[in-house]
């Protein structure tokens, strides 16, 4: 067969599926606040993003719900209207602590048109399935440190958001995946 009569096909095909492909990645704006480490928040949320779906030469911050993750951290010390500036709204909005229960940093969410991911308190049924998974084990050799209870609260947002996004295949429906992540 030769070959040069393919690429007429190829032609054809490709722009087919370019169009209904997908959306590939998602943004999560990782919150933190004054009385919270920010290398807590970021690694207890990073650690979850290198746990399923890497890929070779990958140019995000790793991969949740099969989808490339892209991370940015926002010191919440200013106002709410600060929160989240950016060039692009962030898809999800993690807050971990006390800025788990701010009505201000859900409202901004809102506003940004995101999904807004709060883990006030973590249960000690949770701690325990946790440490009954080696969560405490792979960060400890991954940051070289104890996992601490931020540490533990970003990692179940990431793992929530994965949840969410799995079912979705994208990051489109934010009222399911608000209902997904509100139903743990």
């Amino acid at each position: 067969m030769n070959i040069l009569r393919l690429f007429p096909l190829i032609a054809l095909v490709t722009p087919l599926l370019s169009t209904v492909a997908p959306a590939h990645e998602f943004f999560v704006l990782l919150v933190a606040g004054p009385d919270t480490n920010q290398a807590d928040i970021y690694d207890g949320f990073r650690l979850a993003t290198t746990e399923r779906d890497g890929h070779e030469n990958e140019t995000s911050d790793g991969h949740l719900g099969g989808l490339d993750v892209q991370i940015s951290l926002d010191v919440s010390e200013g106002p709410a209207s600060e929160v989240g500036q950016r060039s692009e709204p962030p898809d999800f909005v993690v807050a971990t602590g006390q800025l788990a229960r701010a009505e201000w940093l859900q409202t901004r969410t809102k506003d940004l048109g995101a999904v807004f991911v709060g883990v006030p308190e973590i249960t000690t049924k949770m701690q325990a399935d946790f440490l009954r998974q080696g969560f405490s084990d792979r960060f400890s050799v991954a940051y070289f440190r104890p996992a601490s209870l931020t540490v533990t609260e970003s990692y179940i947002a990431a793992r929530l958001i994965d949840l969410a996004v799995r079912s979705q295949d994208d990051v489109a429906e934010r009222d399911a995946l608000e209902q997904i992540i509100s139903a743990y």
